[in-house]
C-alpha cells in the first residue's frame, strides 16, 4: 500500500519523538519562522492533533488510564472551543465539532412519501398522526 505524503509525515514524526535525543523546541522554533500562511496551516495541524488527542483522552478515561499528555489535550481543545465561541477566523480551518456540522446540513426535503406512514391521511384513523421526520 503506497502512503500518501500526510501518513509518511505522521509516522516520521512518530518514529522521530521516540528517540531518545529528540528536541522539540527545535522543531517549534523552525516552524514558527515560516510565513503567515504556514503557520495558519501548521496551527491546523496542531488543533487536529489536539482535537483527536483530547477524543483518546475521553476513552482512555473511561478505561481507567490517561497520559499527561492526553489530559492537556483535552484541556487544550476545551480552551480551543472558548476561543472559537469568541473569535472569527477566516484564514484559519479549525476542527468542527459534530453538532456544528450537523446544525449546517441543509434540511432535505423529500417529496416521496410512498412507505410514509406519517403521511397516511386516512379518514378512519381514530387518532392524528403527528410524527417528525428526521
Amino acid at each position: 500500500m503506497k502512503l500518501t505524503k500526510e501518513q509518511k509525515l505522521a509516522y516520521s514524526i512518530a518514529d522521530s519523538v521516540e528517540e531518545h535525543w529528540f528536541n522539540s523546541s527545535i522543531i517549534g522554533h523552525i516552524l514558527s519562522d515560516q510565513p503567515h500562511f504556514t503557520i495558519d496551516r501548521i496551527m491546523e495541524l496542531v488543533a487536529q492533533i489536539i482535537k483527536h488527542n483530547a477524543e483518546r483522552y475521553k476513552g482512555d478515561l473511561a478505561g481507567g488510564e490517561v497520559s499527561e499528555g492526553l489530559i492537556l489535550a483535552n484541556a487544550l481543545q476545551q480552551s480551543i472551543s472558548d476561543i472559537k465561541k469568541s473569535n472569527e477566523f477566516n484564514n484559519l480551518r479549525l476542527p468542527r465539532e459534530a453538532n456544528q456540522i450537523i446544525r449546517e446540513l441543509p434540511e432535505v426535503q423529500s417529496n416521496n412519501n410512498r412507505y410514509d406512514w406519517s403521511k397516511h391521511n386516512d379518514k378512519f384513523l381514530p387518532f392524528e398522526v403527528n410524527a417528525v421526520i428526521m
